[in-house]
């Protein structure tokens, strides 16, 4: 394969990424607030970064302990 059509593979492989302002905005409910506390609008996400952020938040522990 020649050099000009790796490129062109490479680029077409690549995910699409889009303005996290974008992202919030598409988002409906309590998922536009999860999407407006974790994403920055002015960086570019991939799909695939955004789910790995919610997925973390997500899971992320919770403390029960009410002492203040």
């Amino acid at each position: 394969m020649s050099e000009k059509n790796t490129n062109t593979a490479k680029k077409k492989a690549a995910a699409p990424q889009y303005p996290g302002r974008e992202l919030i905005r598409a988002a409906k409910g309590v998922n536009r607030d999860l999407l407006a506390a974790l994403l920055e609008p002015e960086k570019r996400y991939t799909e695939a970064q955004v789910n790995a952020l919610v997925e973390q938040a997500l899971n992320k522990e919770v403390d029960t302990d009410a002492r203040r």
